[in-house]
């Protein structure tokens, strides 16, 4: 079902988990991403699908550029979910262990996200199935549409996922240049605006990142 419409009381809460899930996969991507590019002698050794000390450690051998991919946009990420949290009187573990809550955000995530990132243990078959320099930009793209779509979900608790890339309203970076002030939701919005700057800032870093890896091989 491409349109759906949502509770009032399930907005923050959805937003909050799905920016956990958008945030925790963007880390895991960026470690898959380091690892098949810059030490593929280790691909399929080490485990991608979680955030673990050991393959953090893989981002310390990098320069403050490539350290950026997950550091700074992570805990910008993290600030805001865990402040929506906050501002809204909402426990955040209690959240994000919420079954009902976290299939919602899984429907919106993969109606918004364009991931093509592989699983461990995917089978190697699927050859778009990926961490390769495309998938990297097209994930950190299709963040910015996640939260565009966060963005029409405050104001009018209706989306259709049909629309999602095209022209218009429902173009990914239409958000960043509205007007929420007159909005209920108008400090969770700005907050969401305020995040998706930061995150197209990201996004070009990535592709000039991306760009010089091709220039190598």
């Amino acid at each position: 079902m491409s349109k759906q419409t949502f509770k009032e009381e399930d907005l923050i809460p959805l937003t909050v988990v799905l920016l956990f899930k958008v945030g925790f996969n963007y880390i895991v991507f960026t470690i898959k991403f380091v690892v098949e590019n810059m030490y593929p002698e280790y691909v399929g050794m080490i485990k991608t699908d979680s955030i673990r000390q050991s393959n953090l450690g893989f981002l310390d051998n990098f320069d403050d550029e490539y350290n950026n991919l997950t550091d700074h946009t992570a805990s910008e990420i993290e600030r805001v979910f865990l402040s929506l949290a906050n501002i809204y009187g909402l426990d955040f573990d209690t959240l994000i262990d919420d079954d009902r809550l976290n299939e919602m955000a899984d429907d919106l995530y993969w109606a918004t996200v364009i991931d093509k990132f592989p699983r461990d243990g995917d089978d190697d078959s699927d050859a778009e199935r990926k961490a390769s320099p495309a998938n990297f930009n097209l994930y950190a793209m299709s963040m910015l549409n996640t939260i565009n779509f966060l963005c029409h979900l405050l104001c009018k608790r209706t989306v259709d996922f049909e629309d999602s890339w095209t022209d218009g309203e429902y173009f990914y970076s239409y958000f960043l240049g509205e007007d929420y002030s007159d909005q209920e939701h108008s400090v969770a919005l700005e907050m969401l605006q305020n995040l998706g700057a930061f995150l197209q800032e990201t996004q070009m870093t990535i592709l000039d990142i991306t760009k010089e890896i091709r220039k190598k091989r």
